[in-house]
C-alpha cells in the first residue's frame, strides 16, 4: 500500500484485525455511478444513464461510519463522470479514521488537475484500468485514443512522486502473452501493476 504514514498503516492494520475478529467488512466497494464513457468488452455497463439516482456525499460518509471498513474502493461505471466526486472522496475520508481509499478509473477523464484534487481529497491509491500495452487497449475499451491519452498522462502524474498510481488488469487467456509487456509499460511509466 502506498501513501501511508506509519501511524496510518498501524491504524489500518488494527482496524483490519478488529473487523476480522468481529466479522465486519474488511473492504467496501462503492460503485458511485453506473454511467460510463467506455463500452468495454468485458463489462455490462457502458453509456451514460440519464437521470441516474445517485447517493449524495453525506450518504457515503454515513455508510462508511456504519460499516467502518479499513479499506474503501470507489469505482463505477466511471466515477470521474460525477461532478461531485471530490466531495464523495472527502466525505468518505472524513467519516471516521483512515480508511485506505482506492479510486478505480478507466482514465479517460484523468489529467493533472483531477489527479491533484483526488490526491488532496484523500485518495491513497489511484488504480487505472489497463488491458493492453498498445492501441489494442482502445479496441478492448471501445474508446479510440484512450491508450495515447494514458501514455501521455500517466508519466506526468507519476512525476509528482506520490507513489500512489497503479495499473490494474484482469489476466485472461487472451492477454496472457501481454503480461510481461504490461509490466514493462508500468515500469516505463513508473507505476505499479496489479
Amino acid at each position: 500500500m502506498t501513501n501511508l504514514s506509519l501511524l496510518d498503516a498501524v491504524k489500518l492494520i488494527q482496524r483490519g484485525i478488529r473487523n476480522y475478529i468481529i466479522n465486519r467488512p474488511l473492504v467496501v466497494s462503492f460503485e458511485v455511478t453506473l454511467s460510463c464513457n467506455c463500452n468495454c468488452r468485458h463489462c455490462d455497463l457502458g453509456g451514460i444513464i440519464k437521470d441516474e439516482k445517485q447517493l449524495k456525499p453525506d450518504d457515503y460518509a454515513r455508510l462508511s461510519r456504519l460499516l467502518n471498513p479499513p479499506v474503501v474502493q470507489i469505482s463505477g461505471g466511471e466515477p470521474l463522470l460525477r461532478k461531485d466526486i471530490v466531495d464523495v472522496v472527502k466525505a468518505i475520508k472524513q467519516s471516521k479514521g483512515v480508511p485506505y481509499l482506492i479510486f478505480v478509473t478507466n482514465g479517460t477523464l484523468l489529467n493533472e488537475d483531477v489527479y491533484l484534487q483526488l490526491h488532496e481529497a484523500g485518495v491513497n491509491q489511484l488504480s487505472v484500468s489497463f488491458d493492453f500495452p498498445d492501441e489494442r487497449h482502445d479496441e478492448f475499451r471501445r474508446r479510440p485514443g484512450l491508450y495515447k491519452h494514458l501514455e501521455r498522462t500517466i508519466p506526468k502524474l507519476t512525476s509528482f512522486s506520490h507513489r500512489d498510481i497503479i495499473l490494474n488488469t484482469a489476466i485472461t487467456k487472451a492477454k496472457l502473452k501481454d503480461i510481461l509487456p504490461l509490466a514493462q509499460k508500468a515500469m516505463n511509466w513508473d507505476v505499479f501493476i496489479l
